[in-house]
């Protein structure tokens, strides 16, 4: 069984239906299994209302960002950003390919500035040796390949600023989850500083990691 999906979000107050109906089974046919549970756990568990829930999982798909000083923003930018993926499933054996990628125009505030390095992207590397104060362009992809809960993973990925060196990052490892619970070991590649990076925890908001 093979799945793919490109989230595109057109501005929030489009995106979603008012009232009522912006709840979460709306989304059914639209997000993966995992992505459901995590959503699902986020209402229930935190007790998140569904339209909040809804409205955040867009809002993290693609997005057009935009500061001006007709709004009383002190900073003048528009920040592009996208993402999408493609699953294989056989049995117990899943394969997942993802990727995203984005630029900023402007000067935006350091909220908005890109990042890879975490417990979802580019895992064993840190995102303050990567780029400390983030960067206004990002590429990003990653395969992964798990068998029930046990996964290995490939992760390749770029954060610079306009007109500056662009420098490529890899990493991979392995790991086990459970459910919304992971545990993973990551190792940065491209380094002279090897590695093994261990991170666990529980992902109630869906992303690029499954």
């Amino acid at each position: 069984m093979a799945e793919q999906g490109m989230r595109c979000r057109r501005p929030l107050r489009e995106a979603l239906p008012p009232g009522p109906r912006a709840t979460l089974t709306r989304l059914v046919g639209a997000v993966t299994q995992p992505e459901m549970i995590a959503l699902n756990a986020r209402a229930k568990l935190d007790k998140v209302p569904e339209p909040t829930v809804a409205a955040d999982f867009l809002a993290t798909r693609f997005g057009v960002h935009a500061g001006t000083r007709e709004r009383e923003s002190d900073l003048a930018y528009t920040r592009y950003f996208g993402q999408g993926w493609y699953r294989y499933d056989l049995g117990r054996h899943h394969v997942q390919a993802s990727g995203m990628a984005g630029g900023i125009t402007g000067h935006a505030p350091l909220f908005e500035r890109f990042t890879l390095g975490d417990s979802a992207t580019l895992v064993g590397w840190d995102k303050y040796d990567i780029a400390p104060v983030g960067g206004d362009r990002v590429a990003y992809s990653s395969i992964e390949y798990r068998y029930t809960g046990l996964a290995l993973f490939l992760d390749v990925g770029s954060v610079w600023d306009a007109n500056t060196e662009r420098r490529v990052r890899v990493s991979a490892g392995f790991g086990f989850h459970a459910g919304p619970a992971y545990l993973v070991v990551g190792f940065p590649l491209n380094t002279d500083d090897l590695r093994a990076v261990f991170t666990m925890g529980v992902r109630l908001t869906p992303g690029l990691r499954w």
